[in-house]
């Protein structure tokens, strides 16, 4: 996965709207930062990886697919970006299918406590 975002990023970073020159001179401004955002990702990306392995199969689902509604909402908050009402229609079946999944107990039918 880190080396297809890699290749991804330097494949669109051509095509891009900010210079490369301020791009690399970001980096070159921020090593510690930029490393230790990079480290964090790595980090958090493992613990994923090794907590859903440990889990049923629909509550991993459930968590990856929350993290759409995460990243909207940050969008929304930190970058300014408009959320349209399919935006929130979306993000509310996915909170529906996590609360779903997380009540539903195994059997042959639903069962809600």
């Amino acid at each position: 996965i880190w080396a297809g975002v890699t290749v991804a990023g330097l494949v669109h970073l051509p095509a891009s709207s900010v210079p490369a020159d301020v791009a690399w001179g970001a980096l070159r401004a921020a090593p510690m930062l930029v490393g230790g955002l990079g480290l964090a990702l790595v980090a958090m990306s493992l613990a994923l990886q090794y907590g859903l392995a440990r889990m049923p199969a629909t509550r991993a689902i459930a968590i990856l697919l929350f993290e759409l509604v995460v990243a909207a909402l940050a969008a929304w908050l930190l970058a300014g970006e408009t959320l349209r009402p399919r935006d929130w229609i979306g993000g509310s079946l996915i909170v529906a299918a996590s609360i779903a999944s997380a009540l539903i107990k195994t059997g042959d039918r639903p069962r809600f406590p």
